[in-house]
């Protein structure tokens, strides 16, 4: 009603497009998505305490916390159809691990 009042009865609402994020670290890909005008749906890490931080920083997204060679595809398309009912995905992405840039010291 708020709405109508303002922009007039044709207004639509669009959704936004669903993303998944693999490798994804503590969520700079996601963040950087989320900016870009995506919903990142479902995220893949295999580190535990970067799984606790990406899902402090998008709690909204459903972090999955395993080697990402274990994870099927049947077990994202889940997280994805209990989220939105729905398992359009709109954008795959997979951020290069920056251990080999930056080692561990």
């Amino acid at each position: 009603m708020f709405a109508s009042c303002f922009f007039g009865e044709n207004l639509t609402v669009t959704k936004r497009p669903i993303a998944i994020d693999l490798f994804a670290g503590c969520g700079g890909m996601s963040l950087g998505l989320e900016a870009a005008g995506f919903d990142v749906a479902v995220a893949v890490e295999f580190d535990a305490v970067h799984c606790l931080v990406h899902h402090f920083n998008f709690p909204y997204c459903h972090t999955i916390c395993r080697d990402i060679s274990k994870v099927t595809s049947a077990e994202i398309l889940e997280q994805l159809q209990l989220k939105y009912q729905d398992t359009q995905v709109d954008l795959i992405a997979g951020g290069a691990s920056l251990s080999g840039i930056f080692p561990y010291r």
